[in-house]
């Protein structure tokens, strides 16, 4: 009886793992929304920087369409370009972070997912499934 009250339940261990997988997969969404955003952004820059310094450009911020010159526009794109590659080096370590933190947990709570391995490893849990403690998911 000590042992179940020293740790969390079966169920908020899964609780807990799933939560932990749904932040993984909300900041791999994030980073790929960024990496679209970064490719445009590139994109308006090799289109504008080739342009007259004078000519006519329209940005749109914060949902407004605003009138400016590519020498205005520019350097605005690019500061805003390594604003978003600087996010996504900060997201990426959070990413590695979070990741390397669920896969201690699955060790720790021995965290087996449904259809992971061979053919083999499944008929050899199923013997095994009486005597194992793990947290099946």
């Amino acid at each position: 009886m000590a042992d179940e009250q020293a740790g969390p339940s079966e169920q908020q261990v899964l609780t807990l793992h799933k939560q932990m997988r749904a932040e993984l997969q909300s900041i791999a969404n994030k980073l790929g929304e960024l990496e679209v955003e970064l490719n445009e952004h590139s994109l308006v820059i090799g289109a504008i920087e080739k342009l007259d310094a004078q000519r006519k450009c329209f940005r749109l911020v914060g949902g407004v369409l605003v009138e400016r010159t590519v020498e205005e526009v520019l350097p605005a794109v690019t500061k805003n370009k390594e604003g978003i590659k600087d996010l996504i080096n900060q997201l990426n370590a959070t990413y590695d972070k979070k990741s390397a933190e669920l896969d201690e947990f699955v060790l720790k709570y021995k965290i087996q997912y449904k259809g992971a391995g061979g053919q083999q490893e499944g008929a050899a849990e199923t013997e095994k499934k009486s005597t194992s403690t793990g947290v099946l998911a």
